[in-house]
């Protein structure tokens, strides 16, 4: 490990959802523990939400907006579940997170959105995508080393506000679009 130089900051999100995701809490937290064995200045925060608390790192089960905030500006290095709302903030904060999808097939969530998101947006280059705790320790490894970028340089990301707005005008287009069952009316 490591050329980098000054404390690092490391933080870890799980999300909100009502699943246990111990697979990524273990295994940044292993990471963590072995790092301090190094002389490495470092900090760690796992938010972990319905899963088992870290044993090493600071954890917090959740954070709010301001807590994310706080975090995302500290942070120079970022795990994060493949929830879209939180990728994208994390890009918004100019950072490419490392993403370890929730896998439905461990049961850490309800089907694999989050791992084809993860799969859409690692296409583009815009995460390090992790599958496995192996992953991680190799992505880990990157960062500290310096060959990865961690930050974007244009993470000009729509706001939530006009995401929604679009959203708000394609239902109104679909809507529109249909006669009063529900059939089409252009195919009348």
């Amino acid at each position: 490990m490591t050329l980098w130089r000054g404390p690092i900051h490391v933080v870890a999100f799980v999300g909100t959802d009502h699943h246990p995701f111990n697979r990524l809490v273990e295994s940044v937290d292993a990471w963590f523990k072995s790092a301090l064995e190094t002389n490495l200045q470092i900090t760690c925060m796992i938010q972990y939400g319905t899963s088992t608390r870290p044993e090493t790192a600071q954890g917090s089960a959740y954070l709010d907006r301001a807590g994310i905030e706080s975090q995302l500006g500290l942070a120079d290095i970022i795990v994060s579940h493949g929830g879209p709302s939180t990728i994208v903030e994390v890009l918004r904060s100019g950072k490419i997170p490392m993403v370890m999808p929730r896998d439905p097939s461990f049961g850490e969530h309800v089907d694999g959105h989050q791992q084809r998101f993860a799969a859409h947006m690692a296409k583009r280059g815009l995460i390090t995508p992790i599958r496995s705790a192996g992953d991680l320790l190799a992505a880990f490894d990157t960062a500290m080393d310096g060959s990865r970028p961690e930050v974007i340089a244009d993470a000009d990301f729509p706001a939530p506000a006009d995401s929604a707005m679009r959203l708000a005008g394609l239902v109104e287009g679909l809507i529109r679009g249909r006669g009063s069952k529900g059939r089409n009316v252009s195919s009348r």
